[in-house]
């Protein structure tokens, strides 16, 4: 719900900006994906090792880079199928990686809760997935994203 309100402002403010600039160096889209991708990574240790502050400082770097990556390689007509592919699987390796740092950082009191999250995610994607089955792509994006309660910015 965050997502789909602030959405427009905050692609207006704080990325469009960087758009040009990025696109001006001929970044490829998939780069920005790699560097969210690296720092959504190294949550993990972060937040294993009790460094909560760099924790959050890469988990919106990461955040960051998911929302550019895909406003670059529009911008730059360079969407493809592999694009949203690198995109969404990313995104769950940064998930997990979250979960596991978290894990990580007390194991014996996070277990249950651990499991109970990547269980949820484990939920959520089946049945984002299967919604995308029966809901027609009518967006520019290459992947339709079917609104929700939650979002990224509530999850």
């Amino acid at each position: 719900m965050i997502d789909s309100y602030f959405r427009k402002s905050y692609q207006e403010w704080c990325v469009d900006p960087l758009l040009d600039l990025i696109a001006a160096r001929k970044w490829n889209p998939s780069i920005v994906t790699a560097v969210g991708l690296a720092c959504g990574i190294a949550i993990m240790p972060a937040l294993a090792l009790g460094a909560v502050s760099w924790a959050i400082a890469l988990l919106l770097i990461s955040g960051y880079c998911d929302t550019l990556d895909g406003s670059l390689a529009r911008l730059l007509r360079h969407t493809t199928p592999k694009g949203a592919v690198f995109d969404i699987v990313s995104d769950r390796i940064v998930e997990f990686c979250i979960v596991m740092g978290l894990f990580l950082a007390a194991p014996e009191a996070r277990a249950l809760p651990s499991l109970m999250m990547l269980g949820s995610i484990l939920i959520c994607v089946t049945s984002f997935l299967v919604v995308g089955i029966f809901v027609d792509n009518k967006s520019h994006k290459s992947f339709h994203y079917s609104p929700g309660i939650m979002e990224r910015s509530e999850a």
